[in-house]
């Protein structure tokens, strides 16, 4: 983010479980907080964001985002189970 920001960029962030959706209210198997990309792309849009970058979604979570984004999206690194979902890690 540091580097975006570094180059002109106006950044802005969304967590996947930040909307507050319950898993509970999607199936009884899950609890907790749920990643929630739809609310992501809507915070997006209201941001008026010209392109966004997906970083550590899932394939399906990242189609429904990239559904529902009005700005072109591209993507930086997904959830990856061959590491543990720590794609990132790896990179370091």
């Amino acid at each position: 983010m540091r580097i975006l920001v570094s180059e002109g960029f106006e950044v802005f962030s969304i967590n996947c479980k930040q909307s507050g959706l319950k898993g509970e209210e999607l199936s009884t198997e899950l609890n907790g907080p749920s990643c929630d990309p739809v609310s992501q792309a809507e915070y997006l849009n209201q941001c008026q964001t010209d392109i966004n970058i997906k970083v550590g979604l899932c394939l399906g979570h990242g189609l429904l985002f990239s559904k529902h984004s009005q700005a072109p999206v591209t993507t930086f690194l997904v959830k990856d189970f061959a590491t543990e979902h720590k794609t990132v890690e790896c990179l370091v």
